[in-house]
Parts: structure tokens; sequence; C-alpha cells
């Protein structure tokens, strides 16, 4: 009650007293930071020869008032000589009503975080559960093992999508309750309630109109960065458009202005002090001097091996390094006081990508395309949310943890492919006996992996087969396969390198012997 009435007391002085008043007009721009943004207005004031009061009022409770600076945009004539702040409380039901939706607001923003940060998860595990095989490359499953997994799989998989599309549900409803309460929020605010004044005292030599540029910080905005990757695999190539996800609930709209994205973080406190620079050269004699109460804790803690005499003499050199990044949007924008993002196109730069295709069809029956490429902006590109297409089609959306500079590499993981296909069948299995008395038992296996490129260019395709490796000398095994393109490591995984053309089928084959005595039993049989 007391702030209302100074309140009420400070609008009356001002009302007595000779004063032009303004709303501050029209928003001109708006420089977006990663929390809060500065808003620069424009307004003409009618001016006395002499003193003159004018009153910025309505301004939004969120700004800083600290921050907010007035100036005439013709210097010399009209001059601001002190900025005064007030803030008014105009409707205190509707103040604590708005306090009561802020509350009711957070709590729905922070389910719906939960909500997405536990879809994402999902959707992460699900796609790993899919792509991952249980079994080590040298290991021989059995059928029953197999059959097993792919029960589990098949059982988690359905649980998973179950709890998606609950959490889609859910997801919905919240975001209609959301949208509710900020159009709530967004009519009571504009009704009634928090506001702030500023009232300049400005010095004119003659009476005359006044054209004055205003500048403020303002709470409840922000950006995050928003990338979208689309990788061309018929032309060798991936696109990468950076965007900005704008959200503000600052008790404004921005109507068609002019914005710029920042990456640095204002400071309009103090001004920065200037401190020395020093560089020096450490020498093992002169450390070894020193006694140690003089010491760093630092240096009195390092092992004593690294003051030794005899180590080389170290060059210890401080550098500090700042990078920071503006992006001015090329067309004005209006982004309304909701909370809600608007995304705002930055950049698009092309990069030439390399593709590979690569298949392990004894774990999954599927072609899989990977692209690499490099940051092609001048920029880094900072954490945040990556869309990844190929070929106009969404693969995947992930958050990119951490930087990436400019012209540093990137792999992107683009799914699997189904224009190009891999099958692996048994073509034939048999078991013998060996020696003389049949004292050893033998299987034979044969294999066909059928590659089919149904694209309308050329693809480079590698594929991996495992074959079974002994770790018993009574255990011989041989392996024979289709030679060509082909090469097999010391952990026995065959590796073809193959360059199939439009509409191509290749078959592989491959065959192995297991010979072993009759009475033991073998691990990794098939």
């Amino acid at each position: 009650m007391t702030r209302i009435i100074l309140s009420l007391i400070s609008l009356l002085f001002f009302s007595v007293s000779f004063a032009y008043e303004t709303d501050g007009g029209d928003i001109r721009s708006v420089s977006v930071y990663r929390t809060g943004a500065i808003v620069k207005r424009e307004f003409r004031a009618q001016l006395k020869k002499g003193e003159n009061t004018v009153i910025v009022k309505g301004l939004p409770a969120s700004v800083y008032s600290n921050t907010f600076r007035a100036n005439p945009k013709a210097v010399g004539a009209v001059r601001v000589t002190d900025i005064e702040t007030e803030t008014t409380y105009l409707n205190k039901t509707a103040t604590d009503k708005l306090a009561e939706l802020e509350g009711r607001l957070d709590k729905v923003v922070q389910q719906i975080r939960k909500n997405k940060d536990e879809r994402e998860v999902l959707v992460a595990s699900r796609i790993l559960l899919k792509e991952i095989s249980p079994f080590s490359r040298n290991q021989k499953a059995t059928m029953a093992e197999i059959e097993e997994y792919l029960k589990y799989t098949e059982k988690t998989l359905a649980a998973k999508s179950e709890r998606i599309a609950a959490i889609d549900v859910t997801l919905a409803a919240l975001e209609k309750q959301k949208e509710s309460i900020s159009k709530e929020m967004e009519k009571l605010g504009s009704e009634s309630g928090e506001t702030k004044n500023f009232r300049l005292s400005v010095l004119s030599s003659a009476e005359t109109e006044a054209d004055f540029e205003i500048s403020y910080m303002v709470s409840g905005a922000g950006w995050s960065p928003l990338y979208e990757i689309r990788a061309n695999s018929a032309g060798n190539s991936a696109e990468f458009s950076a965007y900005a996800n704008i959200r503000q609930n600052t008790g404004e709209d921005w109507k068609n202005v002019s914005i710029e994205i920042s990456t640095i973080s204002p400071v309009f406190e103090t001004a920065p002090v200037v401190k020395p620079w020093y560089m020096d050269i450490y020498k093992a004699d002169y450390e070894r001097s020193v006694s140690s109460f003089m010491m760093p804790k630092a240096v009195m803690a390092a092992p004593m091996m690294e003051m030794d005499a005899a180590a080389p003499e170290r060059e210890v050199v401080s550098t500090e390094e700042m990078s920071s990044f503006t992006f001015a949007v090329d067309k004005k924008v209006s982004i309304n006081s909701d909370g809600q993002p608007r995304r705002v196109f930055l950049q698009s730069e092309t990069a030439s990508a390399v593709f590979a295709y690569y298949a392990v069809p004894k774990a999954v029956e599927k072609v899989f395309l990977t692209a690499d490429a490099k940051n092609p902006f001048a920029f880094p590109m900072f954490a945040g949310k990556m869309n990844i297409y190929l070929d106009d089609r969404l693969v995947t959306s992930t958050d990119r943890s951490g930087s990436l500079a400019s012209d540093e590499n990137i792999s992107l993981s683009l799914g699997a492919d189904d224009s190009v296909t891999v099958e692996r069948k048994l073509k034939n299995k048999k078991t013998s006996g060996s020696g003389v008395f049949g004292g050893n038992t033998q299987i034979a296996y044969e294999y066909e992996i059928i590659l089919r490129n149904a694209k309308k260019r050329e693809i480079t395709l590698d594929v991996k087969e495992p074959a079974p490796v002994s770790r018993n000398e009574k255990l011989k095994i041989e392996t024979d396969y289709t030679r060509e393109s082909s090469e097999m490591g010391e952990d026995g995984i065959i590796k073809w390198s193959l360059r199939l053309k439009p509409g191509e089928k290749r078959i592989l084959t491959v065959k192995h012997k297991v010979e072993y005595p009759k009475d033991s039993r073998v691990t990794g049989l098939e």
C-alpha cells in the first residue's frame, strides 16, 4: 500500500510540473543476447527554451533501470542533464494475479522440459537399440541366443514407442496450457500491472521539436542456436543453415523491428580496467633459489622432479583470447511477448561432403550412410539443436554439445539408406564326420551377401563380415570368400570396398569349414 501511495504522489508531482509525456515512440531495433536484449526506440518531444521535463511512460517492468539511456539525435542545442526512474503499480490485484500466472507458467514450462528430455532419451535409446548388436565381432551367437535377443528387442522397442506416444499426448496438452496462460498474462499485462517511467531533465537553447533516441536492456528475452544441415547425396554436398530461436516475454511486443543476434554479454555498470600483461621465462636455477615461503602454493605442491636442475628451461606464456559474433537479420521481424520461440534465419553456406556407405549384414541387414564435412561458416557453430536431413528427408534431431570452430570437421550420421539394400543368406550348412573312425566333426557353412544399388548413380560401399577365429589348436577353421576388392584383418574381419553402378546387383560369397574333436563343445557355432 505504501508504494502505491508513493507512486500516486509521484504521478501528482509530475502532473503539477510542466512536462512532455511520451510512450517512448516506436521500437526501431533490438539486439538479442543469450539472456536479455537491448531495445532501441525513437520519439519526438516539444521543448521550450531552458529547462524541460520529458517523461517516458509505461515501459515494461522488465527494464533494468540502470541501463536506460536517452540522447538527442542532434547534439548541441539540446542536452539531457539527468534521468530519474519510478515504478508504478496501477492495480495490486492484477499484479498478484500476474504473479500467480507466472508461477503456473513456470511449472508448465518445467513439465514440458522434463517430458521433452525424457522423450529425447527414449528416441535416442530406441535408435541405439535398433543399430547395435549385443554380440562381439568375434563371437558366434546361437539361434537360441539370437531369438532371445530379438524377443527382448521387440518387447523393449514396443514399450519405448508406447511411452513416446504417451509423452506426445502429454506435451500437446501442456503446450495448450502454456499458450492459454501466456495469452491471459499478455491480456492482463496490457490492462494493468507494473510499469516503469523515466523522467528526463532536458536543457534546450531554444523552443524546438527534438528527436530522441532511447535504449534499455530488458530481462525475459534470449536466443538459442538452431541448425539445419541438408545433405545432398547426389551432389556430394551439405547445406548448412544457421537460425536463432528467439523467445521474449518482456512485456512489450516487438513489431516490425530490425533484429541483431549477439553472442556477447553486454556490460553497463563500469568500464573495464586495463591490467598489465606480463611475460617471463622461468629458469630452473632461479626457481631453486627462491625460498619455499615465497613460492605460490601451486609451485610448492608440484613434484620436485619438475624442478630438477637437469630439466630444460621452459618458456611459460600467458595468453587471453576473446571471440564474439553479431548477426544482423536482413529483414524486419515481429516477435510477440508471449514466450513462444520464433525462428529467425541467420546465414546459409554449402560445403563439400564425403559420403560413405557401409554395412555389417551379420548384425543388421541395412546399409548406413555418413557424411564428413567442414563447418563452412566464418563463425563457430555453437552448442544447440541440430536437424539433419538427407535428400530433403529428416533423419534425426539432436542437441549438439560444445562448439565447432570454423573449418573444423563434422561427421554426420545419416541413418539407413533404403535405396541401397543388403541381404545375408545361409545357403548351405553341412555337418559330417572326418578321419578313419570319424573322430572329428566338420561343419561347412556357405553364405551369400546380396547387394543392390537402386540409386541412379554409382556409389562406394564398404561391407564388413566377421569370419570365425579359432582360439584353440584343436579347433581348425578354413575360410574362403570373394576376393575381389577385399581384405581380411588379423581379427578375422573381412572388408570389401566396392563400387556399385546404378541398378547393379552384386553377390558376395563366404564359406567356412570348422573341424573339431567329436566330443568337444564349441562356442560360437551358428
